[in-house]
Formats: structure tokens, sequence, C-alpha cells
């Protein structure tokens, strides 16, 4: 059984969002990975191969909900791997963000594989996805759109932007490694080990 109850996405080099958000789930004792399906750039901007697709999937076993960072140029990409995701587990719940999610929200939650959209600051949202999804139809989330499981969307209000003092407030990024694996020439590859062990390189 998998350890984490939620892995963090992202399908580009940025890290900085994922690992914000790790580092906020981690404080409230939730436990969380970090996924960076990074290629140079020269990758393909829209999907993964076969083996990377399966490597993704052995790792979300048994993993509850699934945040993906997705900026404009690799729309599609975390489309792709989202798709993947939810056909071969169609239990998780899928919640995307980023800079494309915060500006294109419709054309994320258009996708019947997104179950929700964060449209702006994320570090609340992503503890509201979590601790508040089974009672979707009634709870308030805060900068995000969520899928109800009649289809409609439910839409936030308002935007819940952070100030200084929040930031101030907020818990460190997770730098540490221990729960980050980072594909590498095509292989997931766990960050800690590769740092401690030089010589697999």
């Amino acid at each position: 059984m998998n350890k984490y109850k939620v892995a963090l996405l992202t399908v580009t080099q940025m890290d900085i969002g994922v690992t914000a958000l790790a580092g906020v789930l981690q404080h409230h004792n939730i436990p969380a990975m970090i996924l960076n399906l990074q290629t140079d750039e020269y990758g393909d901007p829209s999907s993964y191969p076969d083996t990377v697709v399966q490597q993704v999937l052995e790792h979300l076993e048994g993993v509850e909900f699934v945040g993906i960072s997705v900026q404009d140029l690799f729309f599609h990409r975390a489309m792709f791997i989202a798709e993947k995701i939810k056909t071969r587990y169609p239990d998780i719940a899928i919640i995307m963000g980023g800079i494309h999610a915060e500006i294109y929200p419709d054309e994320c939650i258009a996708s019947p594989f997104i179950d929700a959209v964060c449209i702006g600051d994320g570090y609340k949202t992503i503890i509201d996805f979590v601790t508040k999804w089974h009672n979707r139809e009634t709870a308030t989330f805060s900068n995000c759109w969520v899928r109800l499981p009649d289809g409609t969307i439910k839409k936030n209000k308002g935007l819940d932007y952070y100030c200084n003092a929040d930031l101030d407030a907020t818990p460190m990024p997770d730098y540490t490694y221990e729960h980050y694996w980072m594909l590498i020439d095509n292989e997931l590859v766990w960050m800690k080990g590769y740092i401690l062990s030089p010589t697999i390189r």
C-alpha cells in the first residue's frame, strides 16, 4: 500500500509550486510525494513514452489525490498524463493548478479527467481539496472550481490571495528530496538516493 495520500506532479522543470504545496501538506500531516516529469526543451510537449507512463502509474497505486501543475506550452502533456491516471485509477481525484489553470480554468475543467481547478494561490486550496473532497457538494473551497458528482461545476465566487504576512506564516517548501522523484533519461529516480549515491549517475 502506498504510504502517500497525495502526489504532486509537474510536467515542466518548474517545481517551485509543487515543493511549496508539499511542504504545506506535510505540515498538516498529509503524506505527499512529488513526481517531477520534466524533460529538456526538446521533449515532446504533448505526451510521454509508454515506459514513463507505466512508471508514473506504478508510483500512484494507492494514492487518493493528484495535483498537476501546468504551464501553457505543456498543457497537452498535462492532459495526456491526467487521462492515463484517470483511466487506470478512476477513483483518484485530480486537481490542476499553475499559470495555465489560473488563466484558462474553463479549458481545464472541460476535461472529464480533471476533477478540480485551482484558480489562485494553492496553499489553502490543496488542503481543502484533500480534506473536503468527499463533502464537496456542501463544503466551501478556497480558490477552486470543483466538479460535483452530477457533473456540474461548483465555482468559487472569490479569490483569496496571500499577503506577505500569510506567506511568512506558510510552512517551508519540502526541499528534502525524501519524497521527490524526477524523470531522468525516461526513468523516475528517487532524488535522495540519487544525491547520496553519485556512483549511479
